[in-house]
């Protein structure tokens, strides 16, 4: 677990970026679409303690993620084969 340290909407993309410290290390996480965690109410504010499940493509590179869980919820993002399950909303 690690909590957010930064929450980024860049201008020319509208995806939901996190910035997650651990004990360890501070992570970039790409999430998914704002719309769709707003859609499903799901919010994440900074200093919440939260855990990411994902993939890292490159060693020291970005977290792709595939599952974010906040206390007792967990929001899925893409299946177990990497796909948004986002697509087609």
């Amino acid at each position: 677990p690690g909590r957010a340290a930064a929450l980024s909407l860049p201008h020319d993309h509208p995806g939901l970026h996190l910035v997650v410290k651990t004990e360890t290390e501070t992570i970039e996480v790409h999430a998914c679409p704002v719309r769709f965690m707003s859609e499903l109410e799901f919010a994440i504010d900074k200093g919440d303690t939260i855990t990411v499940v994902g993939s890292r493509p490159e060693p020291a590179g970005i977290v792709v993620a595939r599952e974010v869980t906040k206390g007792q919820t967990s929001l899925i993002l893409r299946d177990k084969t990497g796909a948004p399950v986002w697509t087609g909303r």
